[in-house]
């Protein structure tokens, strides 16, 4: 993961991540919007496979399903500073 910016009078960070084949993220809840954006690779989410140019918004006070690649990802995020792991 490598943090692209940081904006601390908004609360929120933009972030690449490259997700390795066979990753799960568990189901989770956002205290704040979450922005991701697919370069390559491919998710999958809500019954859905998120593949490049593809975009998903997950508004604050939602619960996320399970979010998994099979073959590998490189994500943009934008999150609330709060959620980057340190």
């Amino acid at each position: 993961m490598k943090v692209l910016a940081s904006n601390a009078s908004s609360g929120y960070a933009t972030l690449l991540l490259d997700v390795a084949p066979g990753v799960r993220f568990p189901a989770h809840h956002h205290g704040g919007d979450e922005q991701c954006y697919v370069v390559s690779g491919s998710m999958y989410t809500l019954g859905r496979r998120l593949g490049p140019g593809d975009f998903l918004h997950a508004v604050a006070g939602t619960n996320h399903s399970e979010l998994w690649t099979d073959e590998g990802a490189r994500v943009i995020l934008i999150v609330p500073e709060d959620d980057v792991p340190v």
